[in-house]
């Protein structure tokens, strides 16, 4: 039986306005003998506190993939572990997977990033934002209280977050991106730039993915993905007369990680 493995390469573009600091996003890829990803999207309200958000996501996958090296194939208790070492104020979403070689993918997703798997030239899963309401996406958060201890900020832990087992078989490819992406571009364009252009590999394909959302992003007459939720949202009340307002992509961080499913070899590894 062959032994699978996840090539993986991301790309990031920091919404301007947040460059300076690295946009609000981190990110993580192992090597393929480890097969795991993560993305984390800090949630931005928090820079009106005087906290930078990109410093919770930044913890919170730092130690995540500590925990991965040190063992844990389970993405659901790699978060838990590391939500419990995070000390820092902030909030974010977070998307985990990890591939055993035998080919099935486990998954957990909190929020609105997100991945899907592409077989045979199709979109053959997608995950589902997990949202409290409009733009309110489920998180994990931190706050410091009394005796300079983090506590849990909000109601979402890890354990709320939706898992996933997936067997994989080689030739899949996986797109995991924070919701710079998902909301900017729709999935069958997502889908048509994976088919013409999977053959250059995870890396070139990461980043072609990550700045054709960014470029949607500055667009100012488009209909996003974003704006269709809001439309089916009835709490939103989008109507005739206000419906314009909500045309245009929506400037974002960007993170995008693509994962190819391909047997294992040393030569590879090394080089990725």
């Amino acid at each position: 039986m062959k032994h699978l493995s996840l090539y993986s390469y991301g790309a990031n573009i920091p919404h301007p306005d947040k460059a300076d600091r690295g946009g609000e996003d981190a990110y993580f890829v192992s090597l393929p003998k480890t097969s795991a990803v993560g993305i984390a999207d800090g949630v931005g309200g928090w820079a009106n506190q005087g906290v930078n958000p990109k410093d919770f996501a930044d913890d919170l996958m730092a130690f995540t993939l500590d925990s991965i090296l040190d063992g844990e194939r389970n993405p659901l208790i790699a978060l838990n572990t590391s939500f419990k070492q995070v000390e820092q104020i902030g909030s974010c979403t977070a998307v985990i997977g990890i591939m055993s070689d035998k080919g099935t993918f486990n998954a957990i997703n909190i929020g609105d990033s997100g991945f899907m798997i592409v077989r045979d030239s199709k979109i053959m899963f997608r995950t589902e934002e997990q949202q409290h309401g409009f733009n309110f996406p489920f998180q994990l958060g931190k706050v410091l209280g009394k005796g300079s201890k983090y506590y849990p900020h909000g109601q979402d832990r890890p354990h709320h977050g939706d898992t996933y087992e997936i067997k994989l078989k080689e030739g899949d490819i996986i797109i995991f991106g924070s919701d710079g992406l998902f909301d900017n571009v729709w999935d069958e364009d997502i889908l048509g730039l994976v088919n013409s252009n999977n053959e250059e590999g995870p890396q070139i394909l990461s980043d072609k993915l990550a700045k054709h959302a960014h470029e949607e992003a500055k667009k100012t007459d488009i209909w996003t993905p974003f704006a269709q939720r809001a439309y089916e949202d009835k709490s939103v009340g989008i109507t005739k007369q206000n419906v314009k307002k909500w045309l245009g992509g929506k400037m974002d961080d960007i993170t995008v990680v693509v994962s190819y499913v391909y047997p294992f070899t040393q030569h590879l590894m090394a080089e990725n």
